[in-house]
This record gives C-alpha cells, sequence and structure tokens, in this order.
C-alpha cells in the first residue's frame, strides 16, 4: 500500500491527470452506480488509510450533483465526516472539510450542520497549522452565516466573534478576506445583544480602521468598510468611530479610484453621520467637498449614500448655509430614474433649507 506523502494536497487527489493512479479510484467507484454512497459510507470508515483518502476524494467529486448530496444525507455521512475533521490526519481534514463546504451549498444539508456539536469540532480546527484546513472552515461558517439565519444566531452565541476577529490579526490576505466576509454577514444578520456588544467588546472597529490604510488592497478595504458601516448603524459604534479617527480615514477613501472602494467609504459615513459629533468632524475636513463631487458619480450608489450623507451634514448649520449655495446640484435629481434617488434629494432639499 502506498502511504501518501505529506507534500500531496487534497487538491492534488482531485486532479485526475496529475496525481499517482494508486491515489484514485473514480472510475471504478463509477461503476458502483446507485451503490456509490453506502460504498462510500463503508469505505469512509475504513481502518485502512489509503481507502478512506480514495473514498474522501471521489465523495468531493460527486458531491457537487445534488441529487448525490441529499441522497447522502440519509446515510449520515456528514456525521461521518465530522469525526474524520476531529480525529484523523491533514489530508483526509483537508477533504472532509471540502466534502462539508459543499453540503452547505445545498439548504437542507447546510441546516443538519447548524449546531452545538458540528461548529464545536469544525471551530477547533481553526487553530490547525494546515492552511487549507482553515480555509475550508473559514469557508464552511461564511456560507452558512450568509445564508442561514439560524447559523448566525448559533455562532454568536458560541461566542465565536471574539476569537474570530483575533484570527485577523495572524491570517494572510486571502484568509482576511473570507474572515472579513464572514464577520461581516455576522455583524449584518445578527441582533442584540450579541451585536454589537461582542464585536466592540473586542475592538473589532479598531482591527477595521487597520484595513483602510493605503497599502491595504482594495479587496480587503471593500469588505472592512462594509463591516464597519454595518457595525455602525448602532449608536455606540458611531462614537467609538469618532474617538479613533474611522471618519477621517473614510473622509481619505472617498476620492479613491476604485469605485466600490468609495461606494462603501461614504456608505460607512452615511451612518456614522447621524451622531452629531460626527457632523463636527466632517465639518471641519474636505468630506463636503468630495461628496459634492460624488453627486456626478456614474454609481448609483454613491450618488444615493452621498445625498443621504450630505443630509446629515446638513442639519450643522455652518454645512447647512455652504449647501444653500450648491441648490443646483441637488435638484438635478428630482428626476432621476430611481425613486430612492429622488426621495433622498427631496429630502435633502427640504433639510437644507430648513430655517429654525
Amino acid at each position: 500500500m502506498i502511504t501518501p506523502s505529506p507534500n500531496i494536497s487534497s487538491y492534488d487527489l482531485l486532479d485526475t491527470e496529475n496525481t499517482p493512479i494508486e491515489l484514485i479510484t473514480f472510475k471504478n467507484q463509477t461503476a458502483y452506480g446507485d451503490r456509490a454512497i453506502p460504498k462510500l459510507t463503508f469505505e469512509l470508515t475504513s481502518p485502512d488509510l489509503q481507502t478512506r483518502i480514495n473514498a474522501l476524494a471521489f465523495l468531493a467529486k460527486i458531491l457537487h450533483k445534488p441529487e448525490n448530496a441529499l441522497y447522502s444525507l440519509s446515510y449520515n455521512i456528514i456525521d461521518i465526516l465530522l469525526l474524520i475533521i476531529k480525529d484523523d490526519s491533514d489530508i483526509e481534514k483537508e477533504l472532509a472539510t471540502r466534502s462539508v463546504y459543499i453540503y452547505t451549498g445545498i439548504y437542507i444539508s447546510c441546516h443538519t450542520i447548524v449546531n452545538q456539536n458540528s461548529f464545536y469540532i469544525l471551530f477547533e480546527e481553526l487553530n490547525s497549522n494546515n492552511k487549507q484546513i482553515r480555509k475550508n472552515i473559514y469557508e464552511i461558517f461564511n456560507r452558512i452565516c450568509s445564508t442561514d439565519p439560524e447559523g448566525v444566531n448559533l455562532f454568536l452565541s458560541m461566542n465565536y466573534l471574539p476569537p474570530l476577529i483575533n484570527k485577523l490579526k495572524i491570517e494572510k490576505y486571502d484568509l482576511q478576506y473570507i474572515i472579513l466576509n464572514l464577520l461581516y454577514h455576522c455583524i449584518k444578520r445578527g441582533r442584540p445583544p450579541h451585536i454589537p456588544n461582542q464585536a466592540l467588546e473586542c475592538h473589532s472597529l479598531e482591527i477595521f480602521s487597520q484595513f483602510l490604510e493605503p497599502h491595504i488592497p482594495a479587496q480587503l478595504k471593500i469588505i472592512a468598510e462594509k463591516c464597519i458601516m454595518a457595525l455602525c448603524v448602532y449608536h455606540d459604534s458611531k462614537v467609538i468611530s469618532c474617538e479613533i479617527k474611522i471618519v477621517q480615514k473614510l473622509i481619505k477613501l472617498l476620492t479613491n479610484r476604485k469605485k466600490e472602494v468609495r461606494v462603501n467609504a461614504v456608505g460607512a459615513l452615511m451612518n456614522i453621520s447621524i451622531y452629531d459629533q460626527a457632523k463636527k468632524i466632517l465639518s471641519g475636513t474636505k468630506a463636503m467637498t468630495y461628496l459634492l463631487n460624488n453627486l456626478n458619480d456614474d454609481h448609483q450608489d454613491v450618488i444615493l449614500y452621498s445625498l443621504k450623507t450630505l443630509t446629515n451634514m446638513s442639519e450643522d448649520y455652518t454645512i447647512r448655509y455652504q449647501l444653500l449655495n450648491n441648490l443646483d446640484k441637488f435638484n438635478v435629481f428630482l428626476n432621476h430614474s430611481n425613486p430612492n434617488i429622488i426621495k433622498s434629494a427631496k429630502e435633502a432639499i427640504n433639510c437644507i433649507k430648513w430655517k429654525p
């Protein structure tokens, strides 16, 4: 029997052109037809390492067909995979976590994974030294929390948000991107008291702020801005954002050459600027000029968020006075094709014209 080299990735096992023939059994397994799933169930629990690896590789191949995934649920394959993830070798864990990720793409099987035992086993493996295992598990939680409200509630109730935020400090860019997406879904879909309390207690805004620095890739900036925007729906988050100078960083991003960076920067400012101290900070910067320029943007979200942010800012008398000389820039949106933009333009004009 061939012992798999520690240098062989589980994804090499899925590549029949580059994988040693001894490590794959796809052609033989296909002959089982309807018996493939029962046969795999038996082979996944085999005492022979090679047999288990072959079965895991084939399972990851056939689960891409939803009918196979659903049929396999009656054989408790998810429970078998979780046992493998808990106890077995890294190469088996890579393949097993990949199969679990595929299961999360189907609502019924995804919901099957939403329980304390499954979450505990998966989250423990985020301490693995194997990057591919960690990546698979981040993607599992990300997909669950993006589609299943009960999954978000369970994730937060198990207090997994603080250690996840700490993972941002040690992972590389590619995994940080997945983590930030997962955090965004938790913050956006989570409810009090878990959100915002858990996020704020572990200084998440300070960590998100670090992703707004010039040297950070645009993809990470964008999702960090989304996290800030979602978290700053809550008053305490607005206060902290002003205290740690997130507002100033967001203002600089209003002129970023990447459209999505601008969209989410102004979106975050839109939520923060409801707070009076934020209005004062904005009035002492070039924010109003940048936002007025953004009204010429061809991205409707940039226009919409800019209108709303300017409306918030106009509650400050000094800004309102300056905006009175720019009403023509708001009037052009009264006949816009987007009803939300029309509504926001009317609200902005009314607020700017308001007199005590």
